[in-house]
């Protein structure tokens, strides 16, 4: 199809793809509805925003709980536990070009009171994660984790 298409009920496709150059948009008079039984992949090499704000790059929980440490988000090569409450996520590619390119934000998921969380960036592609008690005791905890990227 070339230049514009109108559907006034419903379009089916396996795929939609834009092969112009530029950002393809999709534009609603109204309201939009995605319906997806299985999940919904939103795939663009430059990060995908919605009203002009990036949406996160990766986001899941870290329990450092659960033995060495899990991650429920994907990506991930390994986790190292350093000890109590003091994890490294090391992801299996680049969250940037230098660890000024992404930003973390974290919070503390399975505590009451009074625990603070501390994220570093060692690596460009790694994130470690300290979480202590209001002593400054390190407590293995479930962190939510999401990490955007800024350029």
């Amino acid at each position: 199809v070339q230049n514009n298409l109108t559907v006034r009920n419903t379009a089916y496709a396996n795929k939609f793809v834009s092969t112009s150059n530029g950002v393809p948009t999709i534009d609603s008079a109204s309201s939009f509805t995605i319906t997806a039984t299985d999940g919904i992949t939103l795939t663009a090499t430059d990060g995908v925003t919605i009203n002009g704000e990036p949406t996160p790059f990766i986001m899941g929980v870290l329990n450092g709980s659960s033995g060495s440490g899990t991650w429920s988000g994907g990506g991930i090569s390994s986790i190292a536990d350093n000890g109590l409450g003091d994890h490294t996520i090391t992801f299996s590619s680049n969250l940037g070009t230098t660890v000024d390119d992404f930003q973390v934000l974290a919070t503390v998921q399975d505590k009451t009171a009074g625990h603070s969380c501390v994220i570093s960036k060692p690596a460009v592609n790694q994130i470690r994660v300290n979480v202590n008690n209001l002593s400054g005791t390190g407590v293995d905890s479930k962190v939510f984790l999401v990490i955007y990227k800024t350029t």
